[in-house]
């Protein structure tokens, strides 16, 4: 199917996600570098649920969508967002749609080539229920990820889910 042929096929809603992940992206670039990242966070992400709330009988099915438009606006909209400035757009999405999700961030030691010392490179994903959604299922093996606390304001997960807190993520 063509490019032209898969944009003719999204519904309303799609398009609304996609053009809306367009502009959310570099908004959220813009925040991120003029604010430290908890309070950049704290302004992105507010606890306000949409009314037009999806249904929650199959939230991972809509979760798999809307990951889907927010990389297709990161890859072929006019701003190439990192994969943090993903998945906030992402985990805002999921948050107006009450559906639980976990904004997870990783680091990992690279060895760099011909040098005694080790740089390390960073990571941001997004897991619904202790399943990955924006990224590869074993990205957890690949990145440690910071443990979140209870508390912490990028976790939603209302006490009907059966979110995993763990750093093993598995599908």
């Amino acid at each position: 199917m063509s490019r032209f042929a898969k944009l003719k096929a999204l519904s309303v809603n799609d398009w609304k996600a996609l053009l809306a992940s367009m502009i959310l992206l570099p908004c959220v670039a813009v925040q991120l570098r003029l604010l430290e990242y908890s309070r950049a966070q704290k302004a992105f992400l507010p606890a306000i649920p949409d009314p037009l709330s999806i249904s929650q009988e199959n939230p991972l099915d809509e979760v798999r969508r809307v990951s889907r438009l927010v990389e297709i606006a990161a890859h072929h909209g006019f701003y190439h967002a990192s994969c943090l400035e993903r998945s906030l757009v992402l985990a805002w999405f999921l948050r107006r749609r009450n559906i639980p999700y976990q904004l997870r961030i990783g680091v990992r030691r690279a060895p760099v080539s011909g040098a005694e010392m080790s740089a390390f490179s960073a990571h941001a994903w997004v897991d619904s229920r202790g399943i990955v959604v924006n990224d590869d299922k074993n990205v957890g093996d690949r990145f440690s990820a910071f443990d979140s606390r209870p508390d912490d304001p990028n976790i939603l997960a209302p006490e009907t889910s059966n979110l995993k807190a763990s750093t093993s993520l598995e599908v």
